[in-house]
């Protein structure tokens, strides 16, 4: 629940299911307070907990207090959202709010229709919801293996499979009969159209992404996000596993530009590589590690992987 007892003790008006109550224009009950994030109850109904939904009405509040008056207004956000639970990757995705609040997932709308695939191999779930006469996508529900999610969510946007079938999302590979079309990715191998998000939080497409690297130079993660503001939020699709390295490098390779194969440009290496690296060396700190076999100070994207090979070879509490 949000923690909304300062506002409670200022006598702020409180939504029906806690957090501080706001208009469209992010106002408390009084006018002089304002409220975003997660303890912002939205009209007194529903409070959002997740980083985009803040992001947006951060800009609609910078907005208002700005241009003094309320040149812009905040309604609602999208509840799609992909993280990493107890070390599990987690993703949900809606065409619509309708998919959460009607509770489309449980199988009792009739309106709707879905296939469910378990692995027990990697064990991985996907459950997705498709309109009753499986011509669209209304939302669904991955866990353990969740890579596909952007693409799922672009998809549910639209008014139908774009050439797919339900059995082809559903479990992962085309159905019988199934014509092969065009590669939506251009054939660079990243499996996403230029419109596709590949950052949520900003709302930053592919074709954004490209664009950066092709006519700004954007050519290693740093500029990108400076560039672009990609991974500036919660910084998921800017890890070695995201989306953005992956653009990053079909595009440099398509462009005939060197491409880096390592974590970053403080280590030259893949994260297997420097795994073996730091287990045959004996490394026992990012400190070392860097003065051992990589360079500078690190970042956002090796200091996690350092840390996490770090844990797992000796152990040790990775902050001492």
């Amino acid at each position: 629940r949000p923690r909304d007892e300062l506002a409670k003790a200022c006598g702020l008006d409180i939504g029906g299911r806690g957090g501080v109550r706001v208009d469209s224009a992010l106002r408390s009950s009084d006018p002089a307070i304002y409220a975003i994030g997660e303890v912002a109850s939205i009209g007194g109904s529903f409070c959002y907990g997740l980083w985009a939904p803040g992001v947006e009405q951060a800009d609609v509040l910078a907005k208002n207090l700005a241009e003094e008056g309320e040149a812009a207004s905040y309604e609602k956000s999208d509840l799609s959202t992909k993280l990493k639970l107890m070390g599990v990757d987690v993703a949900s995705f809606g065409r619509d709010e309708g998919f959460w609040f009607k509770r489309q997932f449980d199988g009792k709308d009739a309106g709707i229709r879905s296939l469910e695939c378990f692995n027990d191999l990697d064990g991985s779930y996907r459950k997705l919801c498709f309109s009753a006469d499986g011509q669209r996508l209304m939302g669904g529900v991955l866990v353990g293996d969740a890579k596909d999610y952007s693409k799922l969510l672009q998809l549910s946007k639209k008014e139908d499979l774009c050439g797919k079938t339900p059995e082809s999302l559903a479990f992962g590979r085309p159905a019988p009969g199934e014509a092969m079309g065009v590669p939506v990715d251009g054939g660079d191998g990243t499996g996403l159209a230029d419109d596709d998000v590949v950052c949520s939080c900003l709302n930053v497409s592919k074709g954004t992404i490209k664009k950066a690297i092709i006519e700004y130079d954007a050519t290693t993660m740093p500029l990108i996000k400076k560039c672009t503001k990609a991974g500036t939020g919660c910084g998921g699709c800017c890890t070695p596993v995201g989306e953005v390295p992956k653009v990053l490098t079909a595009t440099l390779k398509q462009s005939g530009k060197a491409v880096s194969e390592g974590i970053c440009l403080h280590f030259p290496y893949s994260r297997r590589e420097l795994f073996d690296i730091i287990k045959v060396k004996g490394i026992k700190s990012m400190e070392e590690a860097l003065t051992s076999v990589g360079q500078g100070e690190g970042c956002e994207l090796c200091k996690p992987v350092v840390a996490s090979i770090l844990a797992g070879l000796w152990n040790d509490h990775i902050l001492r």
